[in-house]
């Protein structure tokens, strides 16, 4: 009897998930496939009344969907140039669990143990490397890399590699073996020093491109956790430039089974704004400023420990920046105007599992992922 009552359980909820249903048409515009494509759902195109767990089913894919502002997400590997049924439903027991994962992290001390919070402002007591954030700051990632911003005057990015496709951000770093050492997981594999790091955000100082510095009031937030996408806010205020007080909000974001941070950036009026990454020798420089997105990147034994291949990209869209530069510290972009600017960041470590092991992956990787950037997924009823 019992048997019975849960087929027929089973049967109903699968029932009322086929008349919940919506069908529409994802397509992939380009000549090549793509790897867990960010997908986004437009507001107009989702159910009424669409609330609790979704998924998206496509080609025997089953993948979560995310609700964000403006709609919702998902991750889906797509064929070259497809135009693939897609079907919205809730999600059912039997369905499979994510796989893919995206993560944002504010890892705090409290006491003498450690716990994650949504919300932080930065005690104004905080300095570098005391232990009041045990990796030294907040961090997004997914199943591919993980990035982490430090919370302070620095304001810039540093990278961790990944051999296990599991979120580390949110217990690493609160005692056992130092993130610097390789574990099981990966291990930290950049190194920032004066830089703007990987990928991070600052200004341009005498010629120089800088970080931020002392700053009146940071917080961070965590705006979207997974399953398909990670969001992590910060906000800088109160820092001096020119002899004017600036603020400037990023919004750094990571979908599931990606290396590639999608990232917003808003500065006060008249901010020589720009982004980048850290130049060391022993690398192979690569750019390219045609099409729609344009990208600086480099390739070579860059990782913190001496030892390791490590690539490095930034994307951005052609039109809105003005120029690229090198100041012999830092290899950066200079936005045509700092209170919209948008580019892209992501990084590889040669020994991650099922990586871009050398230069060659490295190259087509880079070249691949501008063009998904200049050509986007989309979706149609």
């Amino acid at each position: 009897m019992r048997t019975s009552s849960l087929l027929l359980a089973a049967i109903l909820l699968t029932t009322a998930a086929s008349a919940a249903s919506t069908k529409l048409t994802i397509h992939n515009p380009l000549s090549s496939s793509r790897t867990a494509a960010r997908v986004q759902l437009p507001a107009a195109l989702l159910p009424r009344g669409m609330t609790g767990e979704w998924v998206a089913v496509a080609e025997g894919q089953i993948a979560p969907v995310q609700r964000v502002k403006g709609g919702a997400l998902t991750a889906l590997d797509l064929p070259a140039q497809a135009q693939i049924p897609l079907v919205l439903r809730p999600r059912l027991g039997s369905d499979p669990s994510p796989t893919r994962l995206a993560r944002a992290t504010i890892p705090i001390k409290d006491g003498d143990a450690w716990r994650e919070v949504q919300h932080f402002v930065v005690p104004s007591t905080h300095a570098i490397h005391d232990p009041l954030f045990p990796i030294e700051g907040a961090g997004w990632e997914s199943d591919r890399v993980g990035y982490r911003i430090y919370l302070d005057k620095r304001n810039a990015n540093d990278i961790f590699g990944k051999k296990l496709p599991a979120p580390v951000l949110h217990r690493i770093g609160q005692g056992g073996p130092s993130y610097h050492d390789e574990g099981e997981w990966g291990m930290d594999i950049w190194h920032v020093g004066d830089s703007l790091g990987a990928g991070g955000v600052g200004v341009l100082r005498d010629g120089m491109a800088t970080q931020l510095g002392d700053m009146k009031r940071m917080t961070a937030t965590v705006a979207a956790s997974g399953p398909v996408l990670a969001d992590l806010r910060v906000s800088c205020e109160g820092w001096l430039l020119d002899g004017k007080m600036k603020s400037l909000v990023t919004d750094f974001t990571i979908g599931a089974g990606s290396r590639l941070s999608l990232n917003t950036v808003s500065a006060s009026p008249g901010t020589p704004l720009v982004a980048g990454f850290g130049k060391y020798p022993n690398t192979v420089f690569m750019q390219s400023r045609k099409g729609v997105w344009g990208y600086i990147a480099s390739w070579g034994r860059q990782s913190e420990n001496g030892k390791d291949d490590v690539g490095v990209a930034l994307f951005y869209p052609v039109v809105e920046v003005e120029r690229t530069g090198d100041d012999g510290r830092s290899t950066y972009v200079v936005f045509k105007n700092p209170a919209k600017a948008r580019y892209a960041f992501a990084a590889a470590w040669a020994r991650e599992t099922g990586g871009l092991p050398d230069e060659a992956s490295f190259r087509a990787y880079v070249e691949r992922t501008a063009a998904e950037l200049a050509h986007p997924v989309f979706v149609t009823k």
